[in-house]
């Protein structure tokens, strides 16, 4: 807390904002930045300067339209947006897949290169329950006592692995943790490989908050996660700079919030380092 003195000899504050921008609808055009903007740096204007890392559609599977990419929960229809692990709509399987394609041929690149944290994939539903099936699509699941492999294999959670796979939704409680689907014990085993004894006194639910915490970070227990399963966005302000896929389920409603479920895969170490143009 500041005294009266300090306040009365403060100058000026500067405030620095991701998003300075009005995201609400109605009168206030989405896309007005705040009156008191001093200066605005564009994300266009950081993609060209190197800043962050280049966006693109993937491209070059055969038979997927590059506009099936585009718009993907709009493009589904209504009555198949409630989806259901084991028959995905087309236009939702077929995207999915070209995405984890080209992460397939990223994750080869990187391991090529010797990088020893392998790149993330990370899935934006518009539901809890839709982000636990996609979850269970991806990465398996326990489904009525009986284990399903998930259709992706670096993603799988298969028993006896070190888990792959985070769902992570504001509803997560300790008793979603005790479920086999949700594999909290590959987290428990890791930090225990890692030095840290006490990892299994704390409760699921505080490894899991630290494994997503300390996801691309080399020797902490979030450093081996490939795919992440959220609704909506993320924790603000949560850096995990090799994301190198987003897959989108939800509706973007302004250009705002489409930039901001962007920027969790646009952050770099540096600017050096070829592999993280993908």
């Amino acid at each position: 807390m500041l005294s009266e003195g300090e306040i009365t000899n403060m100058l000026r504050v500067h405030d620095l904002s991701a998003t300075p921008r009005f995201i609400e609808r109605g009168e206030m055009r989405t896309d007005s930045l705040f009156p008191w903007t001093v200066s605005d740096f564009p994300l266009t204007d950081a993609i060209e300067s190197g800043m962050v890392k280049i966006p693109r559609v993937p491209l070059g599977r055969e038979g997927v339209d590059i506009n099936a990419c585009r718009n993907i929960y709009e493009n589904t229809p209504e009555d198949a947006r409630d989806l259901d692990a084991d028959r995905l709509p087309e236009q939702v399987e077929a995207p999915l897949r070209a995405l984890y394609d080209d992460y397939e041929m990223v994750s080869g690149a990187w391991e090529k290169a010797g990088w020893d944290i392998p790149p993330v994939f990370v899935i934006v539903a518009n539901t809890i329950e839709n982000a636990k099936e996609l979850a269970r699509y991806v990465a398996g699941g326990d489904r009525d006592g009986t284990w399903t492999n998930g259709r992706f294999g670096l993603f799988s959670n298969r028993p006896g692995d070190p888990l792959r796979t985070l769902l992570v939704h504001s509803e997560l409680s300790e008793a979603d943790l005790t479920v086999t689907e949700m594999r909290n014990l590959g987290i428990v085993e890791e930090a225990g490989r890692l030095g840290r004894p006490d990892a299994d006194v704390h409760t699921g639910l505080e490894i899991l908050r630290e494994a997503l915490d300390t996801i691309g970070q080399r020797g902490r227990i979030g450093a081996h996660i490939r795919c992440v399963v959220s609704v909506s966005m993320l924790t603000e302000g949560w850096d995990a700079r090799n994301v190198t896929h987003i897959f989108g389920f939800r509706r973007f409603g302004t250009q705002l919030i489409c930039e901001q479920v962007a920027g969790r895969a646009l952050r770099r170490p540096d600017t050096e380092a070829s592999c993280w143009h993908q």
